[in-house]
């Protein structure tokens, strides 16, 4: 359970809560090679994210793609390419 009283789910606490970048030096870099499929195109593109504190313990990596700089939520110990898949690849909610 978090401390804000909302409960977390095992998969949840895996992916966003662990602290994923330990043992990361500063200004290491982690390329991620990416096919998309499409449609409606095929892109290949690489995902880099820059580690800018000892084990992103500051929560300031830096990601890009082929697009440039993506902002990533941050405040979670998390490899921010997971947020970054995430939200590219899940589908959209419509309201």
């Amino acid at each position: 359970m978090s401390t804000s009283g909302v409960q977390i789910a095992p998969a949840e606490d895996l992916l966003f809560m662990q602290p994923h970048m330990n043992g990361v030096d500063p200004q290491t870099e982690l390329d991620y090679a990416v096919d998309y499929s499409g449609p409606p195109d095929k892109v290949n593109d690489t995902v880099r994210v820059l580690v800018m504190s000892q084990g992103n313990s500051k929560h300031d990596a830096r990601v890009t793609d082929r697009t440039g700089q993506v902002e990533i939520p941050g405040g979670l110990p998390y490899n921010p390419a997971i947020i970054y898949f995430w939200s590219t690849t899940s589908p959209k909610c419509s309201s």
